[in-house]
């Protein structure tokens, strides 16, 4: 409910902002939601119906949800999401969110994606005769230029631990809490035939992880250190940072 207060207040606010200047794009997202949110006050099933949309999945922004590692619970926050449609064809696509659970935990990142369509849109075309029929057509899958930029952050109070192997006892039960940044970027590249009909893309990603370890926080357990060592806890003590790339070929058929 506070996360939804939240919303209503900031949207509420945006939209006197803009009320009677010259608005950007996200002002006018801003005017547009808050007066989606008008729906709230009315009392019907199709108002209230409106309103949850717009809270949920609105733009720019709206209610974020979602569940968290087991144990740690289900959260609730705000996400910020929009746009940009760039002259070049480029489409920017951006997205800044984070949510908490009752229990501490809480996750936030921000993401970023690019993409472009060589030559616009696909464009469907018929044939005029039987000739025209016959002269050959580009595929039906097209693959564009895509670039992600991301960085995620996660917090976990509860990660539970009963130590190496098959045999573990529930005497062993420890706990410990663990947090992580995963930034990085992937793309996708065309390769081969024009721009925007390639048959086939380069893939590529890189990922750089940085993660900590620390107590439990659950009086009711016992925390990980006090019955776990580095030797029958790898990773207790020290936790390094460390990049992780991968790479990849994607082929798309061009059917007749």
């Amino acid at each position: 409910m506070k996360a939804a207060h939240l919303a209503v207040a900031l949207l509420a606010a945006a939209a006197l902002q803009s009320a009677g200047q010259n608005e950007s794009r996200v002002g006018s997202d801003f005017r547009r939601e808050g007066e989606s949110l008008e729906a709230c006050a009315k009392l019907s099933f199709g108002s209230l119906t409106d309103c949850g949309q717009t809270l949920v999945t609105g733009q720019p922004m709206h209610i974020a949800v979602g569940s968290l590692s087991p144990q740690n619970g289900f959260g609730a926050g705000i996400a910020f999401v929009e746009h940009t449609d760039q002259k070049s064809e480029w489409r920017d696509n951006w997205d800044v969110d984070g949510l908490a659970t009752d229990n501490g935990s809480w996750r936030a990142g921000g993401y970023l994606k690019a993409y472009r369509l060589g030559g616009g849109l696909p464009k469907l075309t018929y044939p005029s005769s039987s000739t025209d029929a016959k002269k050959k057509k580009g595929p039906f899958f097209t693959v564009s230029p895509l670039f992600y930029l991301y960085s995620q952050s996660i917090s976990l109070n509860r990660v539970d631990y009963f130590g190496l192997g098959p045999n573990t006892l529930p005497t062993a039960h420890t706990t410990y809490g663990f947090s992580e940044n995963v930034t990085g970027v992937n793309a996708a590249l065309p390769i081969g035939g024009r721009l925007g009909w390639a048959k086939a893309s380069i893939l590529a990603e890189l990922n750089g992880r940085f993660s900590s370890v620390r107590a439990g926080t659950d009086s009711s357990l016992p925390t990980i250190g006090s019955l776990f060592s580095e030797a029958t806890a790898p990773g207790l003590t020290h936790q390094p940072a460390y990049f992780e790339p991968s790479e990849g070929l994607r082929l798309y058929p061009a059917l007749f």
